[in-house]
């Protein structure tokens, strides 16, 4: 694993620790209302016309504040990976950033969105968290635990398989 994601990781960790996020599922909304972070959910389908890109999300600074755009298509469960994943870009890169917008293309695989991704991994789906439910189940089945912590059943079997956890 490269060192950016696993800073990812850690950086996921201490904000679970400083927001005493320890509860499923994790409340990524109500972490976006303790920094001020505005969500909103907006169509993309205009400008995924023009970049011919899939657009799942977007963090966009105004000034000193934030605004996590969310693709009014998603599911959910697939909403909630889209901002655990922009509040990765906000800690991970957008404070030191001058861009004013960050866009996350789905299917990106450079290294900031990789980082994002296992920042929102590790946020919504905390090992800690994981091995604790795991642990309850006779038989684990990822899509109970996916239901358990909001996300959905690809992402859990991922993260699942990341971990080296058995499952069906």
């Amino acid at each position: 694993m490269g060192s950016e994601s696993l800073s990812a990781i850690m950086e996921a960790r201490k904000v679970l620790e400083d927001y005493k996020l320890n509860q499923l599922p994790i409340d990524v909304e109500g972490l976006c209302d303790s920094l001020g972070i505005t969500i909103n959910y907006v169509d993309f389908s205009a400008i995924e016309g023009k970049v011919g890109k899939e657009i799942s999300g977007a963090i966009k600074k105004n000034g000193e504040t934030y605004t996590i755009l969310v693709n009014e298509d998603e599911s959910d469960v697939r909403a909630r990976f889209t901002i655990a994943h922009e509040l990765g870009h906000y800690f991970l890169h957008v404070k030191n950033d001058s861009r004013q917008i960050v866009t996350s293309f789905r299917r990106d695989r450079s290294h900031r969105e990789t980082a994002a991704n296992k920042f929102a991994a590790e946020l919504l789906m905390p090992k800690k968290l994981i091995k604790e439910e795991y642990s309850k189940m006779v038989i684990p089945v990822s899509d109970t635990l996916a239901k358990k912590f909001e996300v959905s059943k690809p992402a859990m079997r991922i993260r699942l398989d990341g971990l080296g956890l058995m499952y069906v």
